[in-house]
């Protein structure tokens, strides 16, 4: 009998690495976390897409990763289970980075712009899918959220 499962493929492994990296990059660079907190941001980032394993639809592996990693005693399992939620009641600082690094990151790891991964989604599921109406409210949300952060902080 086939696996109903989504499973992980070499280009999921491949993309949560990059994201891991990218994560950590944000931390050091838009946060100034120390590298501690760096190290465990490229484990959530390696980890954000584990719900694919689990998962029969690619619409719920953010729910299944989450509650998986919840069990375990993961410290992020709420950034794994709202990730990619534009309109999500939780919200976190690593949370914001977790979805930057997820929309700066190709599907197989490349590091691309969120307008060149928006092409990418809608060349992939069409421009009118959930896939791509979700990751255009998301990425509206993180610039909004980006550009909060910048105006308290002055940073740019």
């Amino acid at each position: 009998m086939k696996n109903a499962f989504l499973g992980i493929d070499g280009d999921r492994l491949l993309h949560a690495q990059a994201v891991g990296e990218r994560i950590a990059e944000i931390g050091r660079e838009f946060f100034a976390w120390d590298e501690r907190k760096c190290q465990e941001m490229f484990i959530l980032g390696y980890l954000h897409d584990v719900g694919y394993r689990y998962s029969r639809n690619q619409l719920e592996h953010e729910e299944v990763g989450g509650l998986l990693l919840k069990e375990a005693g993961y410290k992020y399992w709420q950034e794994v289970y709202y990730h990619g939620v534009p309109d999500a009641d939780y919200q976190s600082d690593e949370l914001l980075a977790l979805n930057m690094a997820d929309m700066e990151t190709s599907k197989s790891g490349q590091r691309i712009s969120m307008d060149e991964r928006l092409k990418d989604i809608a060349n992939r599921y069409g421009d009118d899918s959930v896939q791509y109406r979700k990751a255009a409210a998301l990425v509206e949300e993180i610039t909004e959220q980006v550009n909060t952060i910048e105006a308290r902080t002055g940073k740019r």
